[in-house]
């Protein structure tokens, strides 16, 4: 019986505890430029899983971008347009070119990620520079190239886009 008792009492002592809610994150450092990135509504999986990528991307340049999720609290929209394979030319009679995958004449495709950025009225559209394939490893690498541009594109505007922080 005593034990039944302090099951009770423990029962009812643990039902009046209740875990604290997760702490918001901070918000983003006031030097650095906010980013959002979005799809523009498009709802295509290939595009989301890349937007994704690119605001991970963003989000580790801590020292000059800061990834946001909403586009009200934006500086700068970015909007992944595009995700497109390509094949590359063939060249038959000489072995595997530094950067290539080794092995037969079958060509890997090549994944181009094309975005718009968005600055009040300044637009610009961007394409990754690098030989990303079409894998998931690959269009990560995209999403990195294309932030590190984005990095450079704001660093030109940089006392521009901080004159207008809301």
């Amino acid at each position: 019986m005593t034990l039944l008792v302090s099951l009770v009492v423990a029962c009812v002592m643990q039902a009046g505890t209740t875990k604290p809610a997760p702490p918001a994150p901070p918000p983003p450092k006031p030097e650095l430029i906010r980013v959002y990135v979005d799809t523009g509504g498009d709802d295509d999986k290939d595009l989301t899983t890349s937007a994704r990528d690119l605001a991970e991307a963003i989000a580790d340049r801590k020292k000059s971008l800061a990834s946001v999720d909403a586009e009200e609290k934006a500086d700068v929209t970015v909007e992944v347009v595009q995700r497109a394979t390509e094949i590359p030319k063939l060249v038959i009679g000489i072995g595997s070119r530094p950067g290539e995958p080794p092995g037969g004449a079958t060509p890997a495709k090549i994944g181009r990620l094309q975005v718009r950025i968005r600055f009040q009225a300044m637009q610009v559209s961007l394409q990754n520079k690098n030989k990303a394939y079409d894998n998931p490893r690959g269009w990560k690498s995209a999403a990195e190239d294309l932030a590190e541009q984005i990095d450079k594109w704001v660093g030109q505007y940089r006392a521009e886009i901080m004159k207008t922080r809301r």
